[in-house]
């Protein structure tokens, strides 16, 4: 069964992203600031702990938030780590630490969809050629999956020339063990893969963290080869046969990708005045710019004319969007 984003705005649509649109928005943690101390320490040096270790808990409280059409907060929901968002018929589907969280489209209730024993530190989720594509960062792995939680393909990294940790050292894990329990520091991570996406039902495009790249990879032999450089790139998307967004992370910009014969080149570029850009949405007409370093999201035209600016909790680590469509829950209106 093919996932599908069907209540999500549809891609290239006549009335694109208009300045009032609501939201989905996932906050990955609410301490942000003792995470900034830590970027602030040069001598901070992470080491892989277990489960229980009270330096580096396995998951944090985290948030997922509605936005209103005027930029308010419309409802929100405490979760662990959440970072990933689709529509699933007419489920919605978030990415936590070790699972996946199954929403009623009202979000009155969920229930765990999904959590197997590769499932650890969970990012972004996408349509796949077959099902639902998720990036496991915490243990440099990919999955796609049906949606009755069968495994159709999977990805380790380690397999397929990424087998060092950024520190140089040996880089790879036992894959049928069980780490939902462990804990895996993304800086000694081999990749850091944070988003994979379909660009066809034989290629897949990843964003590669600690490789500052998009890898495209061949779906049949798992081998991949650099498609752009890009400064720790978040967020790819496939918006059309040939045309991908990603985000470019410490550069602070959203761009468009053309993708052709096997090479990419940048439509457009937008920015969002920030060294940390988590994630970039573009609808076809206008982008959503979610500015990691600045608890905000950016709303800006095609052109990159800011139409609007939604300012959170600076304790929010803000992480990904996604629109939402149709009236807003009854007991948040």
């Amino acid at each position: 069964m093919y996932a599908t984003a069907s209540r999500a705005s549809p891609i290239f649509d006549e009335t694109g992203l208009k300045t009032g649109v609501a939201y989905l928005l996932t906050v990955s943690r609410t301490d942000f600031s003792k995470r900034k101390q830590k970027w602030a320490d040069p001598s901070y040096a992470q080491t892989v702990r277990v489960i229980g270790s009270p330096e580096l808990p396995l998951a944090y409280p985290g948030v997922l938030a509605l936005v209103g059409d005027d930029g308010s907060l419309v409802k929100t929901v405490p979760l662990w780590s959440p970072k990933g968002l689709i529509w699933a018929n007419d489920r919605l589907l978030v990415a936590c630490f070790s699972e996946i969280r199954s929403f009623s489209s009202d979000l009155t209730n969920s229930s765990r969809f999904l959590s197997e024993p590769w499932c650890n530190d969970l990012h972004s989720l996408r349509p796949g050629p077959q099902g639902i594509l998720v990036a496991v960062s915490g243990v440099d792995a990919a999955v796609e999956f049906s949606l009755d939680g069968k495994v159709l393909w999977e990805w380790w990294a380690a397999e397929h020339g990424f087998d060092t940790n950024s520190r140089g050292a040996p880089w790879s894990f036992v894959k049928r063990a069980d780490h939902r329990g462990m804990s895996y520091p993304d800086e000694l991570a081999s990749t850091h893969i944070n988003a994979i996406a379909a660009l066809s039902a034989t290629t897949l495009l990843a964003t590669l963290f600690h490789n500052n790249c998009v890898l495209w990879i061949d779906r049949a032999s798992g081998d991949g080869r650099v498609l752009l450089d890009i400064q720790r790139g978040h967020a790819v998307r496939v918006l059309a046969p040939d045309l991908i967004s990603v985000a470019d992370t410490c550069n602070g910009q959203g761009l468009l990708l053309r993708v052709r014969d096997g090479n990419a080149e940048i439509v457009s570029r937008v920015s969002a005045n920030t060294t940390w850009l988590h994630d970039a949405f573009f609808d076809g007409k206008s982008w959503m710019l979610v500015d990691g370093a600045n608890s905000r999201v950016v709303h800006t035209d095609a052109a990159g004319t800011i139409l609007r600016v939604d300012t959170f909790d600076p304790e929010w680590c803000l992480y990904e969007v996604l629109p939402w469509v149709g009236p807003l829950p009854r007991d948040a209106a």
